[in-house]
């Protein structure tokens, strides 16, 4: 079968989906502000860490939009971590202390 055909075929089936109809920008993240870099470049520098070990990319380990939550709310606890959107109780047991550790010692820190 022809690529163009399957392409029809698949498009006639779902016609929601159209050919060469991108899918809308993902929506950006907020800057961060000066006053965040420490810890947000912390947090990116924890995860590309894990990441290397665990031999998979970034994301898998959390999503830069979990990390903006992160950064938001200042977690301190394992309950706090687990009320951030892309922690369960999984990633909670192989990543939180790390990122426990990071938060806590970024925001002493920077109230000093």
């Amino acid at each position: 079968m022809h690529c163009c055909a399957a392409t029809r075929r698949f498009n006639s089936a779902n016609p929601k989906r159209q050919a060469g109809v991108a899918k809308p920008a993902a929506k950006r993240s907020r800057p961060i502000a000066d006053d965040e870099r420490d810890l947000w470049e912390a947090l990116r520098a924890c995860r590309q860490s894990l990441a290397a070990e665990h031999d998979v990319p970034p994301y898998v380990i959390f999503h830069d939009k979990t990390l903006h939550q992160m950064l938001d709310e200042r977690p301190q606890t394992e309950s706090d971590l687990l009320q951030i959107s892309g922690v369960g109780q999984t990633k909670l047991d192989r990543y939180g202390e790390r990122f426990l550790t990071v938060l806590r010692s970024v925001s002493v820190l920077s109230h000093k």
